[in-house]
């Protein structure tokens, strides 16, 4: 995930987040700019128009889940860091505080057993970014969904998500909580039910990680956390 600042607001930098496609390019080489893989101790830049229509921003997802008619069910699961609001809005509550994280070195990462799951861009130009979200959600507007909507996410706006070597695998630690929390209370459990295994485990790893990332749950409008994981048939 990835922070994009589209407005500059009594001193504070807003940014709407973003999702980092796999194959996203942003140096113009191929594989660059991951931040499991990187080829270069570089951020990437927004310098690029090309590069920024690869985002996949919160509005971009909050347009699509749109489109799914009442009484359907969504789950969201994000395991990256900064993943966001794109459930319910209410004109621009759905832009952050910029998170200053410092210079990121991933060349110096990839060989590292802990691996946080953001891309910090260089070159922020906030003259030269178009913000769907600014212009599909003026102040005072809301843009309520009509299904049924869950979001997990793997930390807080201001904390980072990592990847572990767990059982000798690295695998992203909020991934590997959640699916170990579902096998443990089932698919058919609560959102309530399953984030509270999902903090035991946490718990659990903590002690043996020095991880700063607590799950997060949000819900649309239409539901709560006693909607179940998987409805039955």
């Amino acid at each position: 995930g990835c922070q994009v600042p589209v407005e500059e607001y009594a001193g504070k930098r807003l940014c709407e987040c973003a999702l980092v496609p796999a194959d996203a390019d942003p140096e113009g080489a191929q594989g660059a700019a991951s931040p499991r893989s990187p080829t270069s101790a570089r951020r990437p830049s927004l310098g690029s128009f090309s590069w920024r229509q690869r985002l996949v921003s919160d509005g971009d997802v909050h347009k699509a889940i749109l489109q799914v008619p009442e009484g359907a069910q969504v789950s969201l699961i994000f395991d990256c860091c900064h993943a966001g609001k794109p459930l319910d809005r209410y004109g621009l509550d759905h832009l952050t505080e910029y998170v200053d994280r410092g210079r990121v070195d991933y060349d110096r990462l990839r060989g590292q057993p802990v691996r946080p799951r953001f891309l910090s861009l260089d070159a922020l130009d906030l003259g030269s970014l178009n913000s769907s979200s600014l212009s599909d959600s003026p102040s005072g507007k809301s843009s309520l969904l009509r299904c049924r909507a869950v979001l997990w996410a793997a930390c807080r706006e201001q904390q980072f998500c990592v990847e572990l070597p767990i059982e000798d695998q690295p695998r992203g630690a909020f991934t590997y909580i959640l699916i170990s929390a579902l096998l443990k209370v089932g698919s058919g459990a609560t959102a309530k039910e399953i984030l509270a295994e999902a903090q035991a485990l946490s718990t659990d790893l903590k002690s043996r990680w020095r991880l700063q990332q607590d799950i997060q749950l949000q819900t649309s409008k239409k539901t709560n956390d006693s909607q179940v994981f998987l409805k039955s048939p």
